[in-house]
């Protein structure tokens, strides 16, 4: 297994980013599908917690509208959701859940490990595409839940949630002056259309 490793690192078709001080992810390219391992700090889990990260076009906004959002349960573990987010708010369910085809959990080095897999394009309008692109925008955050077990809105701190932009063949971060003058070409365009 490490050799498979070493060999998908050597190709480039696996990275890694830190996500703040308490999250990782890492991702392994294998055709056309993706597998995720989405580490969190288990100081992170409590009761009534929930995490999650999403994906979007690098020259976005930092908000959430228009992400690819996947969250986790700390309640109940064994379930996934694909989310879509439509606005700044709690992301509606995808109608078809595409990153269940193949998904874990363990407590790995004082980590939850949570791993998964869709294709780099499932076809479904609420999923964003990660075929043939070079740069993505990774989201994450966790908050609470509700006694019922509605998910809440996460807190505003820097500890709480966060984006970066990275390179998807190997995870390293686009300077954030690279990654700003992607944004303000892409808000130039739009004034002028």
């Amino acid at each position: 297994m490490l050799g498979l490793v070493l060999l998908n690192v050597w190709l480039g078709l696996a990275a890694q980013v830190n996500l703040g001080s308490n999250m990782w992810l890492d991702w392994t390219v294998s055709g056309s599908t993706i597998t995720f391992d989405f580490g969190v700090a288990s100081s992170l889990k409590q009761a009534k917690r929930w995490v999650g990260i999403s994906f979007k076009d690098a020259s976005g906004s930092r908000n959430m509208k228009d992400s690819d959002v996947i969250m986790f349960d700390f309640d109940n573990l064994d379930n996934i959701y694909d989310m879509w987010a439509t606005r700044d708010e709690l992301p509606d369910t995808d109608a078809t859940n595409d990153v269940s085809t193949y998904y874990t959990h363990e407590v790995a080095n004082g980590y939850y490990v949570f791993t998964f897999k869709r294709d780099l394009n499932t076809g479904d309008s609420m999923d964003y595409s990660l075929l043939n692109i070079d740069q993505v925008q990774i989201q994450w955050a966790y908050g609470p839940m509700s006694s019922n077990g509605d998910f809440l809105e996460h807190g505003k701190s820097s500890s709480e949630l966060g984006a970066v932009v990275v390179y998807i063949s190997d995870g390293s971060i686009v300077p954030s002056s690279q990654a700003n003058y992607l944004l303000a070409t892409v808000g130039l365009l739009l004034l002028l259309v």
